[in-house]
């Protein structure tokens, strides 16, 4: 409960941030974690994780992570997700923070986010962007899991070495939620050819 009220008090504060007056279902977690799972998963960075519910699903797995970092912007969220997940390293701040984490290029990197790009202003949207197309370009292997609603893209890609791939629709989930993958998956398969 603790959380929902921190949750919602964040909505009212800054509805841009949030994205939906909803938290993620239990389902829609899972449904994550599962396509994290689908490819060796590497250091794991869930960016946006508000309450927690894509948060919860992947402590459920994190025994087959390399690690596990959580980022949330809300410092208030941040705090409410640190004591939960005491075992977690939790960190406040935004997604930015990114470029300072110390991953080896050799290690596989899977973000997980739950940030509402659709309605993040443009300034940040970029930014954030160009980011993981930086990190993308770097990594040897490099996933961004995203869901989305009502099946849109979460943002145009606009890399060649990033290829979008639409994976799922989780109806149990307020609203409907579609699972997307960045990968760079074509663009090293491609690259080991030449």
């Amino acid at each position: 409960m603790k959380s929902l009220l921190a949750f919602w008090g964040e909505f009212l504060r800054n509805p841009r941030d949030v994205g939906s007056v909803i938290p993620s279902s239990q389902m829609l977690g899972a449904a994550v974690a599962k396509e994290v799972l689908s490819s060796n998963p590497g250091f794991v960075i869930e960016i946006g994780a508000g309450t927690g519910s894509i948060t919860h699903a992947l402590v459920q797995i994190r025994d087959q992570l390399t690690e596990l970092i959580v980022i949330e912007k809300s410092e208030k969220l941040a705090k409410v997700l640190a004591q939960r997940y005491a075992n977690v390293k939790v960190t406040a701040g935004c997604a930015s923070l990114l470029a300072k984490m110390p991953i080896s290029e050799q290690q596989p990197l899977t973000i997980v986010s739950s940030l509402p790009f659709r309605s993040l202003p443009l300034p940040e949207l970029e930014m954030i962007r160009d980011l993981i197309s930086e990190l993308g370009k770097r990594k040897v292997a490099f996933r961004l899991i995203q869901y989305s609603y009502f099946g849109r893209l979460p943002f145009v890609n606009k890399v060649s070495w990033l290829t979008w791939e639409r994976k799922h629709t989780v109806f149990a989930n307020i609203p409907p939620a579609t699972i997307w993958v960045l990968s760079n998956k074509a663009h090293k398969h491609k690259a080991s050819y030449h």
